[in-house]
């Protein structure tokens, strides 16, 4: 599109990371022109999502992007979760290894490419939003986008949210810690599947990811309920890093050998949050924008394409027919069957699992001794009888 001759596009979209970029790809393919604001051209590196779950990765190749993820990404085949030093099973989901930041640097490539989307690498300067349009104005280009739709992509940052009137509910407060750390292999050192899950559940850790890189290194990322003032994390990313690990989990390496931390530790300190005061004319929010979840479900890539999938089911509608974007139509999607039934999902999975490992009531307690103590036969006995596990709402 020739940005001189047309500032007017069907889509605005503010934020070019995961979120924004996978829903400029979707809406082009609908056959909309879309403007995608970032304040960067290159997405520099950045820790989160460096293992991709197989529901994900299924939901992007629907979305077109199989190519483009095949081209970064490691497929993990086989995936060992390990307990108390020994394989408890092997799942044959095939995850993937992949840093999200060259995933998103590859869909911006492939979109610069898209005769119907323009990436402009700017920084909105101010927004006015109405039912009927919405217009933004670029702080270094000086410079005008008008669209039917603004979707706001902007992800846990709140200061484009202030500008619109939107605000942030905390509802769990420095609520999980997740470390990303290369993984130097000792002369022992042997996976027993393509990747492993390692439980460990002790002092708050609740458990590790260690996979290949497409680089051909190691990586590992271990997930806790820790936050800056508790003596275990400042241990861990002050002390001897591997030390600490051997003393949470005394058989850690029975089964991979021998291994260190390396040098860099990288930490995603989280607070669970949801955004208030968008019931507004005119834009919606995706991904964390909307809502932050906790990483240690596993979910949080997840919850975008839902939120992409979602709306790829009404916005072409809306343009065709020149709906006036009320917050009364809006609410069709933040109150989509599906969309909806996820978001509880997740949101539960994220304080629930947090009380499994860290709450000292007799409930949880027990349900830590079923889940990373019992052998598999009696857990799946246990929760088929006599317990109860909320599963996750699958799209139709």
């Amino acid at each position: 599109m020739d940005q001189d001759q047309d500032q007017r596009y069907d889509v605005l979209i503010v934020g070019g990371g995961i979120a924004g970029s996978v829903a400029a790809w979707t809406f082009s393919r609908e056959g909309l022109s879309v403007a995608l604001i970032d304040e960067r051209d290159f997405a520099a590196p950045f820790f989160r999502a460096e293992r991709i779950s197989s529901l994900a990765i299924a939901d992007l190749r629907d979305l077109g992007l199989g190519e483009l993820i095949d081209e970064v990404a490691l497929p993990l085949e086989t995936t060992a979760v390990i307990k108390g030093g020994k394989v408890q099973r092997i799942t044959h989901e095939v995850d993937y290894s992949v840093p999200l930041w060259q995933l998103v640097n590859r869909t911006r490539e492939s979109l610069k490419e898209n005769p119907l989307v323009d990436f402009i690498s700017d920084v909105v300067a101010s927004v006015k939003t109405g039912p009927e349009g919405q217009t933004v104005l670029l702080k270094k280009g000086q410079r005008e986008l008008c669209g039917k739709l603004l979707v706001v992509a902007t992800g846990a940052s709140t200061a484009f949210l202030k500008n619109i009137g939107v605000a942030r509910e905390i509802i769990s407060k420095n609520h999980s810690s997740t470390f990303g750390f290369d993984l130097i292999p000792g002369p022992d050192f042997k996976l027993p599947a393509s990747s492993v899950t390692i439980r460990i559940c002790r002092e708050g850790a609740d458990y590790m990811n260690v996979f290949p890189t497409p680089e051909g290194n190691y990586r590992a990322n271990l997930f806790t309920y820790w936050n800056a003032s508790d003596a275990v994390q400042k241990e861990f990313v002050k002390g001897d890093s591997t030390a600490l690990l051997k003393r949470l989990s005394p058989s850690l390496m029975n089964t991979t050998g021998s291994w260190t931390v390396g040098d860099t530790l990288e930490c995603g300190a989280v607070s669970v949050m949801k955004s208030t005061g968008y019931e507004q004319p005119g834009f919606v929010l995706i991904g964390d924008a909307y809502g932050r979840i906790c990483p240690c479900c596993g979910r949080g890539i997840n919850k975008v394409i839902r939120d992409v999938l979602t709306l790829q089911k009404m916005v072409p509608d809306w343009i065709a027919d020149d709906v006036a974007l009320t917050p009364e139509v809006l609410a069709s999607y933040y109150h989509d069957d599906t969309r909806e039934a996820y978001e509880e999902w997740v949101y539960t999975q994220s304080l629930t699992l947090r009380e499994r490992i860290v709450e000292s009531t007799p409930k949880q307690v027990l349900r830590r001794i079923i889940y990373h103590h019992l052998p598999p036969k009696l857990q799946d006995f246990y929760w088929k009888h006599l317990g109860s596990r909320k599963q996750v709402p699958i799209a139709p």
